[in-house]
Order: structure tokens, then sequence, then C-alpha cells
């Protein structure tokens, strides 16, 4: 390599193409850069000047050399960027749904059949039961007295005119069925120790309950079929139409005890209503 001066150049440095062997002039300004020879087309590194030497003197312009000119550069390639997408509006809320009509339902109420409140029913139905047996029962009109004569429980039962009916209807009602329920009521609060062994057998106190409410119903339930079809009139007072029907309560309130207690065997939860207005 040799350095000169040319006329449209300046300083050149003088050098030979490494493809083709021939002699070319590229100016100092391109030193270091990557040159495009002009006869091979071959594409080559100029040398770097040394930073401290002098330019050296332009020597006299030769037959058969050619001037260089840095290879173009590519032009920077285009950035492709998306074009912006259209925002679609927000779609209006939705307006509240309209009222109900008129004559539906618009309120809902849950009730839970709960067992510690069945298990009070049957007993509380005989507790009322015995304080109706202390009012009349029946009513009769006698043709030498306008007056009526009048008969409670004891007296159907137990009085001097007592029948076999109320005497053992009083008996499986008042002084034996409602002294179970009862005690019923208190093993089941836990009031009443149990032995140990007894343990298993506490699931059957709906049934033992059960059993003797209704043997005293079917003896009600005959004085209430005799007086309304084996007579001409029914004596029956209120008093004794409600202590039938508290009876039936009973139960119903002790079969509905033992249902709820096989569910909580099963770790079923307790059933309920939902009433709608």
């Amino acid at each position: 390599m040799s350095g000169g001066r040319s006329p449209f150049f300046g300083s050149v440095m003088e050098l030979l193409c490494p493809n083709c062997q021939k002699q070319l002039s590229v100016p100092n300004e391109y030193a270091g850069q990557l040159m495009k020879c002009p006869l091979c087309a071959g594409m080559f590194n100029a040398p770097a000047l040394p930073p401290s030497a002098p330019p050296p003197p332009p020597p006299p312009p030769e037959q058969g050399t050619y001037g260089l000119a840095p290879a173009p550069t590519a032009p920077p390639s285009p950035v492709y960027s998306a074009p912006p997408k259209e925002e679609k509006p927000a779609a209006p809320p939705e307006p509240p749904p309209p009222p109900p009509p008129p004559g539906e339902y618009t309120r809902t109420f849950t009730a839970h059949l709960r067992q510690e409140v069945v298990l009070l029913i049957t007993p509380v139905c005989l507790g009322a039961i015995l304080v109706l047996s202390f009012l009349p029962w029946d009513s009769f009109g006698l043709p030498d007295r306008p007056e009526s004569f009048q008969r409670n429980l004891w007296s159907l039962a137990f009085g001097q005119h007592a029948t076999g009916v109320f005497t053992s209807y009083a008996i499986f009602t008042i002084f034996l069925t409602l002294p179970v329920a009862v005690a019923s009521v208190l093993v089941a609060k836990k009031i009443i120790p149990v032995p140990p062994g007894a343990k298993d057998f506490l699931t059957w106190r709906p049934v033992v309950v059960g059993a003797l409410a209704l043997i005293g119903f079917f003896l009600l339930l005959g004085v209430a079929a005799r007086f309304n079809f084996a007579m001409p009139f029914n004596p029956s007072t209120l008093w004794q139409r409600i202590a039938f029907r508290l009876h039936f309560l009973a139960v119903l309130a002790a079969a509905a005890e033992w249902w709820l207690e096989r569910r909580k065997l099963r770790n079923a939860p307790p059933p309920k209503l939902e009433i709608r207005t």
C-alpha cells in the first residue's frame, strides 16, 4: 500500500484489491471502512491509517488506476406500524327488569322444621288436654230441667255414669302418655342422665310416645264417631272437639320427630318450607 494525493479526492491510498489484485486508489477518509472494488465488485476493508504518521505526498497519477467510492449503504427498511384499532363504543347498560305484574309473589318466607322444636309439640298438646279435661266435655238437656247437664272428662271417666272408653282414654292420656312424653323431652335435652347402655334406645323415644298417643287418639275417635253417628244429637262440647284436634296434632308431632331422628342419623339437613306471597 502506498499513499498519494488525487486531484479529485485529496489524499488517497494506493493498494491492491485482495480479490482481483488490481491497483486501486482509496481516499484516506475511507480508511478502515468496507469498500467495493469497481473492477471485480469484491468487498474488502480498507486499511486504517496510523494516527501519528504525516500524510504522504501525493504520487503522480498513473495509467490504469481507478478511483473508488464507498459502498452504497442500503436505505433503512421502513418500519411497519399497524393502523390504530377503532374502539367500539361501549354498550349501554341494560335497563333494570320491570317489576312483576300484580298478583305475582314478591316475598319468600322460609321456615325450617327443627327437631328441638318438634319434640315439644307432643307434651304441650297433651298438657293442654289435661287443662281442658276440667272443662265440660258433653252437655245433655233433661226434660224436667231446661238447664243443661254437663260433665267434664273426670266425670265421664270416674263419675257415677262413667264409661269404659273415657276411663281408658284418661288413663292412657293423662296418667301414661303425658308423663312419658315429658320424660322423653327431659332425656332429649339431657336434663335426666341416661345410663350408657341405654343410649342406643334413645332414638326410639318418638316411637314409644307416638304409640301411646295413638292408642288414646283411637279411643277418643271412637267416642266422636258414636256421638256423631249413633246418637240423635251430638252432645260433645267445643272443649272436647279442641281436645280431639290437639290429640291428633300430638300424634303427628311424634311421627315428625321420628322422621327427623332418622334424617339426623343420615346427616341430612333439616327440611324447610318456603312460602311465597
